[in-house]
C-alpha cells in the first residue's frame, strides 16, 4: 500500500484506516523518504515506528535510487533504530 504522505501523522491516519480493513500480514508498506515526504528524521522514524506497531513488517521506499544522499543517510539510520527494536 502506498502511503505518500508529508509527515508521520498523515501516514498512520492513511495506514490505521487501511489496516483496520485488511489484516496487516498481508500488507505491504511503501514509503517516500525524500522530498516531498517524510522530509526530516523523526516523521520518518515515526512512520516507521508507528506502522510496526500497528503490525507491519514489509516495507519497501519510492525511488529508492534517485534518493538524495542526505535521504539515504536518514533512512539508513532510522532502519538501523528499527532494527533495534525488533
Amino acid at each position: 500500500m502506498p502511503l505518500y504522505q508529508p509527515d508521520a501523522q498523515a501516514v498512520l491516519a492513511d495506514g490505521g484506516y487501511v489496516l483496520a480493513r485488511v489484516p496487516a500480514e498481508r500488507t505491504s508498506v511503501i514509503l517516500r523518504p525524500g522530498h516531498p515526504d517524510l522530509t526530516t528524521q523523526g516523521d520518518l522514524d515515526a512512520a516507521l515506528c508507528g506502522l510496526r506497531s500497528l503490525g507491519v513488517g514489509d516495507f519497501a521506499f519510492y525511488n529508492l535510487g534517485l534518493l538524495r544522499a542526505a535521504d539515504l543517510k536518514r533512512l539508513r539510520q532510522a532502519l538501523s533504530r528499527q532494527v533495534s527494536h525488533v
